[in-house]
């Protein structure tokens, strides 16, 4: 880690912000640790790691924990990370379900909500409004909230905070940050859903070995995040990721180019709706993607042969991605992949046979 150098003097707060980050990543990370430790980890001088820390401890973020070992002078102070300094929200904004958190800054979750568009508004925003407005009232009394954090389906701007692209929520173009900002006062921070379950998987969970992964959501929709040495990749338009408009048989070129509001070709077949769909039509009766699974593990015929439609359509799509990415592993989750019982083992031998 290198501090930042060379940043144009109308840039100093920025230059301060990055330095804060990385010398607090550093006592998140390997704490507690010194002040003497983190200059050396940072390559930051000693004063100002030293202003950076009392900085970081007026926020309450970094405390104090005693003394460590002399090496022949005087015993240096050992700082730690407080993850109970504050609160966070987040919230994964899926088209069939909202579910969401309240944690503390190491990720514990404290509180938890979910709503469908039964259960709450049908409007997706107003949804969404409710959804994080319980979330503020189960908050300890007097806790700090520091901001919101949201995973949105689709092609989102991380920097303007604008969902320009979500079919299954019906947004295009949708100024989703500054609104909720204006709803409860609080910083928001959005990004695509995958993007954000990768990050999470590489802070905590299956990817945190890895420089370069893959992760497949499979839902509502279905899209994909890319880790690429050790970072994520976004793409020209924060649009990379996107494979629910990847092409996964030569029927999809006989069909019209799909509009700004609609489902890809990938989605259609292998996604939630795209299965109970072809469920509906092979059963020749109403079903959703859940109950052509239960069917499938009954040994019904037809939701057995629509099951073996969605792991080629499947498992086309993620050999294809795996040999342009050459990821280290491949992460799969969604709704869908609740039925991993029926989709994975399949899954993995169509890319060991053609991998």
């Amino acid at each position: 880690m290198k501090p930042v150098t060379g940043v144009p003097r109308g840039n100093v707060q920025l230059m301060k912000a990055i330095n804060e980050g990385a010398v607090l990543k550093l006592v998140r990370d390997l704490g507690p640790v010194s002040r003497a430790q983190i200059a050396r980890l940072s390559g930051l001088t000693l004063p100002t790691v030293g202003s950076l820390l009392e900085a970081l401890s007026a926020q309450g973020v970094v405390q104090t924990v005693g003394l460590g070992a002399s090496s022949g002078g005087r015993k240096p102070l050992l700082y730690e990370f407080n993850p109970d300094a504050a609160l966070v929200i987040g919230v994964d904004a899926g088209g069939t379900k909202m579910a969401g958190g309240l944690a503390n800054l190491s990720g514990q979750i404290l509180a938890r909500t979910t709503l469908t568009r039964e259960s709450g508004p049908s409007d997706p925003y107003q949804r969404l409004v409710a959804l994080i407005g319980s979330l503020l009232e189960q908050a300890p009394r007097g806790a700090v909230i520091r901001g919101i954090g949201l995973g949105v389906p689709g092609v989102t701007s991380l920097v303007e905070g604008v969902v320009t692209l979500s079919p299954s929520l019906g947004w295009v173009d949708f100024p989703l940050g500054r609104k909720l900002e204006e709803a409860f006062g609080l910083p928001v921070f959005l990004d695509n859903d995958v993007n954000t379950i990768l990050l999470g998987e590489r802070w905590f969970g299956a990817a945190r070995e890895a420089r370069n992964a893959l992760c497949v959501a499979v839902g509502t929709g279905i899209g994909a995040a890319i880790l690429m040495d050790g970072q994520l990749y976004r793409g020209a338009h924060e649009a990379a990721g996107e494979v629910g408009y990847m092409i996964s048989g030569r029927d999809s070129l006989r069909r019209p180019r799909p509009g700004r509001s609609t489902f890809g070709f990938l989605e259609e077949q292998a996604a939630g709706p795209g299965i109970a769909r072809r469920g509906t039509a092979a059963l020749g009766f109403p079903v959703d993607a859940p109950e052509v699974m239960r069917l499938a593990r009954e040994s019904n015929p037809a939701a057995r042969a629509v099951v073996q439609e969605t792991v080629e359509h499947l498992g086309l799509a993620i050999t294809n991605m795996a040999c342009l990415l050459d990821p280290e592993l491949v992460i799969l989750t969604g709704g869908v992949m609740r039925s991993a019982d029926l989709l994975l083992d399949p899954i993995r031998e169509v890319l060991e046979r053609l991998v």
